[in-house]
């Protein structure tokens, strides 16, 4: 953190404008098959619900410094999750 800071006030110094860092991405819904899967991330962890029908569904997690992840196969409802080291870029379900 003493680092972010130290930069942003470097640059604040030099005139150089910084632009605030994007939020994080609203939960999203996917359906296939009758299979409804709602994802979402805060920080480090990624996550997804999914409820009905016959859809065979991973999760997938995009990780900032570190490989990937990608989750065993589901079919029908469940939930799965991920942790990253460092944060979570973005998050969504794969289907079979």
């Amino acid at each position: 953190m003493r680092l972010r800071s130290a930069i942003a006030g470097a640059a604040l110094i030099a005139g150089v404008g910084i632009a605030a860092a994007a939020p994080a991405q609203a939960a999203i819904s996917q359906s296939q098959d009758g299979t409804t899967c709602v994802t979402d991330h805060r920080d480090t962890a990624a996550w997804t619900n999914c409820s009905g029908g016959s859809g065979t569904w991973k999760i997938y997690v995009e990780c900032d410094w570190q490989a990937d992840h990608t989750g065993d196969w589901h079919t029908g409802g469940g939930s799965d999750s991920y942790e990253c080291w460092n944060e979570v870029l973005g998050a969504n379900v794969r289907w079979r």
